[in-house]
């Protein structure tokens, strides 16, 4: 077991011993609208790619963020997208986000749904169900058809 601290991108351990908090670190790609355009129309992603925007003083964004990972899997790529890093804010703009927390699906470098957690209202289970809506129906797998004989 490693002795680094878990969240090491959230804090610095200074020469004296003591942490100080810093700001998250951002995956570049997080904010990249190329890189999650790019990645929408790779064939190996056939549903497209969920990005999550949140911000760090949304108290509903990690759950969301984890309701989202957790409802979808690994069918779909998910990046969250911090809106606090500018390049991310502004990718968020141009999907048209108007809140924190936002699922957003793009396909073929084209917004094809929206979740928001409405401030207030609705459920994690109604806001679950439209997480849903955002994973296309599986494809029926071919039944095998038995060879008269």
């Amino acid at each position: 077991m490693s002795n680094e601290p878990r969240h090491r991108e959230n804090h610095n351990l200074q020469p004296d011993g003591t942490i100080q908090a810093t700001e998250p670190e951002v995956a570049p790609e997080a904010c990249d609208i190329d890189y999650v355009s790019r990645l929408s129309k790779d064939p190996a992603n056939k549903h497209g790619v969920v990005v999550v925007f949140t911000q760090e003083k949304c108290e509903p964004c990690s759950p969301f963020t984890s309701r989202v990972r957790k409802l979808i899997g690994d069918r779909i790529p998910v990046i969250e997208s911090s809106i606090e890093d500018k390049k991310c804010l502004d990718m968020a703009l141009s999907f048209d986000v108007k809140g924190t927390p936002t699922a957003v699906l793009v396909k073929y470098g084209v917004v094809q749904k929206r979740v928001t957690l409405p401030k207030g209202q609705g459920t994690w289970e109604s806001v679950g169900d439209d997480i849903r809506k955002l994973i296309p129906a599986e494809e029926p797998s071919p039944q095998s058809t038995p060879v008269p004989s």
